[in-house]
């Protein structure tokens, strides 16, 4: 979660999951570091659903959608999760995985994530609220899996 969002996702777990465990992890090293939420124990796909739903009808708000903010599910080496995410701003970006802008065009967007991708991030861009956003993301390892020939 976005720091500027990590509150209000936390109260929302507590009211929807009252008969769970609620943990939150430390900021990271930067200002707009990912906040990690998680619940124990783990909730079922009905609960992920209904979760995922009040994440987008939050995002859906018109103080979230004029920040460009954005709700979504992510797959990654990690496991399946839930994102609230509010981009940060372009001047404001030192460096990382993050999501940047908005930005007033798509070149713009794209620009911006291509000169910062690399060996370690690739980038996205796609437009939410009127806005373009790049999503600079870090690239797996490529490697061999124990067995694997």
């Amino acid at each position: 979660m976005s720091p500027e969002v990590a509150d209000i996702v936390t109260s929302l777990l507590i009211a929807l999951f009252p008969d769970r465990q609620v943990y939150r992890e430390a900021a990271g090293s930067t200002p707009h570091a990912p906040v990690g939420l998680a619940v124990a124990p783990k909730v079922d796909a009905a609960d992920f659903q209904r979760l995922e739903e009040y994440l987008h009808q939050l995002a859906s708000r018109s103080e979230w959608r004029a920040r460009h903010a954005l709700a979504r599910e992510v797959s990654d080496s990690g496991g399946t999760y839930l994102e609230l995410i509010v981009p940060v701003d372009p001047e404001a970006y030192s460096g990382g995985p993050a999501l940047v802008g908005p930005f007033a065009l798509e070149a713009e967007a794209d620009e911006f994530g291509s000169l910062r991708a690399g060996a370690t991030l690739s980038h996205d861009v796609f437009s939410v609220a009127g806005g373009w956003l790049t999503d600079l993301f870090e690239i797996p390892q490529a490697g061999w899996e124990k067995g694997s020939r």
